[in-house]
């Protein structure tokens, strides 16, 4: 690809910029796993855009030979010998880092992701995005850039729950996994053409201090404290919270045994190795076009890399890849673990040590379920009744009933499992009564159940549609087609509202209701959430009661209020918004900002400002900043108001004005006012002057620009500074003026607008509605209970 060389504040990056930039000599992408992403360019003096070459200006450029270009944004340019000039730049991401977050706290990796861009202090083009369903507090307790807050410093979104960041242009996404494992092989003597294998010991980790910790039951700790490595060379010790493998206090023993798991696990006191590959992209040479899936890979695949001469036969992720743009083929390959520079520019070691590769829970319940299963083996053995009749069926760990410790045990009674005999206790059953014991149950969907706690006597009913929640004897809620509490409504709290979500067929859509003022049924919903036609494309929300918005909404779909709606932060509205009443501006402070509503019943929509401010702005956003368009300020009465325009101002239709029209003079000491001269018809005109000829004569022609604008005949009026001036001639490219020959001549055109002949002291007719405030505020609170929202 060529590089394409933008404007700073280019966003689109669908036309050619200032232009490409085919004399590049070279052009490379340096991209690591939740590190660096530069592009370095060698360009030379003489190129034809080396002048164009500017600090903040943006390359678009690809990173791999697998996606679409990117930005970059310049930051250096370095001037070398031979004629050449070394052109450094950052992916537009890095702008984040000049982009300061509020402070923010968020309970899971969506949560975080979802807060970070209601909190941007200033307005940014970035959007977040992940799929990770982690669970885990995190707090941002000071303004923070948001690049830090996305990772590189402890407590960050990355530090806290993981992941793998891909920089999109103005998105960023953390993926759980970012890269696949597409069975690519790079092998010696097929695609392999340099390998470098390098030993990391400077961050290995060579013990570690575990410990389990309970606010209220205190910290346990191992005798010694610290385990290390078998054959450790020096001291790094990292602690480690094994807090959520145990349900209960633990022993020392215990605690000691999960430890030494855990650093087999992890691979405590092993150096960690790094590969750098230099390989031909066979999947870019020609006869290799139908291994084309087999040999394409980009950052965070994983890849499997095979080199007898040194031993290695390994498979890792992908972790910098280094792009030739111009050639549009990989340069250099890292597969391996991050090296310690690349790691201290996002992810800190101690995160390195703490982080295992996440599964679903259900994923992992499989896993080693069919472990189990696949690797079981055992003896079977039936259990006889005196008649020869089987009774029951056994697996044994061992051939000799009296000698096995595990037994599977299957008879109609029940199936279970026990670690102590035949004679139990079976720890594992499923019982003919119809009861489950098991110590840990993993389920990807559970129906029809009751989950209860015996020591607070917590209970979790799922019935079909039904969900209700107690806890110590209390209800708290439920869902489902109704639910009862037995509590007036004036003493309800809101840990006792009772709601019902139902599935409405002929609308392909949900219903939130709330529950009625008496009897089990259900009052009008206060929501309504549908697709039109059941293509779920076409969203459709309707809201039926006020609203609160505290964080940042985006609605993608149609969206209709008939309540009042209060927003504490940014609105965003992709396709449109029916506001049947009022929607009102909050700041940050909770200061009231302004309103946006219906007025009267004539459906004339009014922007308001805050009480006592009377004036509403009309903004507008460049990019790189916000500023005013226009703002319109009202007195106490809305009839007396008047609009300020920071820019220009274009009507398409026509303009009418009851008082004066006036132009604002600057004559240096003040500033005054011009009135406008206003005519009966809709007059256009033009003037001049010329000097008449030795024959007396002077020939005018029209403006050709000007003739287009008018329609019917013209009116001329002359003047001469040496006598009398007259028309000899008209027609409709000009006119000759007769005179005093030498004589000066000024002059002036007037016709009538193209279009707008017969417009000639109309009758004006007011239109206009003559609201109030406090008009206004009746209707932005007037009840709202339409027929739709009768009763299911």
């Amino acid at each position: 690809m060529i590089p394409i060389l933008y404007e700073a504040d280019e966003t689109e990056f669908k036309t050619m910029g200032i232009g490409p930039m085919p004399d590049a000599k070279s052009c490379i992408v340096t991209e690591e796993r939740n590190g660096m992403y530069e592009l370095e360019m060698s360009y030379p003096l003489s190129g034809s855009l080396f002048n164009e070459i500017r600090a903040r200006r943006i390359l678009y450029a690809i990173p791999s030979p697998y996606r679409s270009a990117q930005p970059f944004r310049i930051y250096k340019i370095a001037k070398a010998m031979k004629g050449f000039a070394t052109v450094y730049a950052r992916h537009l991401s890095y702008d984040l880092s000049g982009i300061p977050v509020t402070p923010f706290a968020a309970s899971s990796a969506a949560d975080a992701m979802g807060k970070m861009q209601g909190h941007l202090a200033i307005d940014a083009p970035f959007s977040f995005w992940t799929d990770k369903t982690t669970s885990a507090t995190m707090r941002i307790p000071v303004p923070t850039a948001a690049r830090s807050v996305l990772g590189g410093v402890r407590g960050s979104i990355l530090d806290t729950y993981g992941g793998e960041y891909e920089w999109e242009t103005h998105t960023v996404k953390l993926w759980n996994e970012r890269g696949y494992d597409r069975g690519v092989t790079i092998r010696y003597g097929k695609n392999l053409t340099g390998l470098e294998q390098e030993t990391d010991v400077g961050n290995t980790v060579t013990g570690v201090y575990p410990f389990w910790y309970d606010e209220e039951k205190g910290l346990v700790t191992c005798t010694p404290p610290i385990l290390y490595a078998e054959g450790k060379k020096y001291e790094k010790v990292a602690p480690v919270d094994l807090s959520d493998k145990f349900e209960e206090v633990p022993s020392k023993e215990q605690l000691r045994a999960e430890a030494e798991r855990y650093m087999k696990e992890i691979g405590i006191g092993e150096p960690k190795i790094s590969t750098e590959v230099s390989f031909i992209n066979l999947e870019q040479m020609s006869g290799y076009e139908n291994l084309a899936l087999l040999e394409k890979c980009d950052l965070c695949d994983k890849v499997k890399i095979s080199y007898e001469p040194l031993g290695v036969d390994v498979e890792a992720k992908i972790v910098r890849i280094k792009t030739n743009v111009l050639t549009e083929r990989y340069e250099a390959v890292d597969v391996g673990n991050m090296r310690a520079n690349v790691a201290q520019t996002i992810a800190e070691q101690e995160k390195e040590i703490k982080e295992i590769p996440m599964k679903s829970d259900i994923r992992k319940a499989v896993e080693n379920a069919t472990s189990w299963i696949t690797n079981g083996g055992g003896y079977m053995m039936a259990v006889l009744d005196p008649n020869g009749n089987w009774k029951e069926l056994l697996s044994l760990d061992n051939v000799d009933l009296e000698k096995a410790k595990h037994v599977w045990r299957w008879n109609n009674g029940g199936f279970g499992h026990s670690s102590s005999g035949y004679n139990g206790p079976y720890t594992t059953a499923i019982t003919q009564d119809g009861r489950i014991v098991a110590d840990f149950i993993t389920a990807g969907t559970l129906k029809g159940i009751t989950i209860q706690s015996q020591s607070e006597r917590s209970e979790l009913e799922i019935s079909g549609a039904n969900m209700r929640y107690q806890w110590g004897g209390r209800e708290f809620g439920a869902t489902g087609p109704y639910a009862t509490l037995e509590k007036d409504p004036e003493d309800m709290t809101l840990a006792d509202m009772a709601i019902g979500i139902s599935a409405d067929e002929g609308s392909n859509g949900v219903a939130i209701y709330i529950k009625k003022t008496s009897g089990d049924g259900l009052f009008y919903p206060v929501a309504r959430f549908q697709c039109e036609n059941g293509n779920a494309e076409n969203g459709y929300s309707a809201f039926y009661n006020k609203q609160f918005f505290y964080g940042e909404e985006i609605f993608n779909g149609t969206s209709v209020f008939t309540g009042t709606v209060e927003t504490r932060n940014k609105v965003k509205i992709n396709h449109y918004v029916d506001m049947k009443y009022a929607t009102r501006w909050y700041a940050q402070d909770g200061s009231f900002c302004g309103k946006i509503g219906q007025s009267g019943s004539n459906g004339d929509i009014i922007l308001a400002g805050a009480s006592g401010k009377n004036k509403v702005a009309l903004g507008y956003t460049d990019g790189e900043g916000a500023g005013y368009g226009g703002i319109v300020e009202a007195s106490t009465a809305w009839a007396d108001y008047r609009t300020r325009i920071q820019g220009g101002l274009k009507i398409n239709g026509d303009m009418a004005a009851t008082g004066t029209k006036n132009r604002i003079v600057d004559i240096g000491d003040k500033k005054i006012l011009m009135n406008a001269y206003e005519t009966a018809d809709c007059l256009f005109g033009d003037s001049g002057h010329g000097t008449l000829d030795s024959t007396g004569e002077l020939f005018i022609k029209l403006d050709e620009t000007f003739r287009k604008t008018i329609e019917g005949d013209y009116l001329i009026y002359a003047y001469g500074y040496s006598g009398a001036v007259t028309v000899k001639k008209k027609n409709e490219s000009g006119f000759v003026l007769s005179g005093e020959p030498g004589s000066r001549v000024d002059y002036e055109v007037r016709a009538k607008q193209r279009g707008y002949a017969n417009h000639r002291m109309k009758e004006y007719i007011e239109t206009e509605g003559k609201e109030n405030d406090a008009d206004f505020d009746a209707n932005c609170y007037r009840p709202c209970e339409p027929e739709s929202l009768a009763d299911p």
